[in-house]
């Protein structure tokens, strides 16, 4: 008879002890999600480098996009990138080509290979 009865009895105390742990489980859970998240050094340091990034940002749109004086008293000014390719369009379609005057080298070290004497036919035309 004491077999049957120490069986009874340790059935429930097993069920007991997994409730116990179960309960005690969802009670740290519970607790560690209402403990506020703390920043680490990593998440610090990745918030200053995308607020510089902003920044950096703002500031490279303001001057690609927008007139400011660089410097009043000489009057260089800042002109938006735009306006500045099509000032240097038009200021190009008006010049003819020409010929450079520069003096060129022969860009071939002596002794390896001589320099053409004279351009193929093809580019002649």
């Amino acid at each position: 008879m004491t077999t049957e009865r120490s069986t009874l009895f340790v059935k429930p105390a097993y069920f007991r002890a997994i409730l116990l742990f179960c309960l005690f489980s969802l009670g740290a859970a519970l607790w560690f999600r209402t403990i506020p998240k703390v920043e680490n050094y990593e998440q610090k340091r990745a918030s200053v480098r995308l607020k510089m990034l902003q920044d950096l940002r703002i500031e490279d749109e303001k001057k690609l996009n927008h007139y400011a004086w660089i410097d009043q008293k000489k009057g260089g000014v800042q002109i938006p990138v735009n306006r500045a390719e099509e000032i240097v369009i038009a200021e190009l379609k008006t010049k003819n080509a020409q010929p450079t005057a520069i003096k060129v080298e022969v860009p071939y070290p002596s002794g390896l290979q001589q320099a053409p004497s004279s351009l193929p036919q093809e580019v002649k035309k």
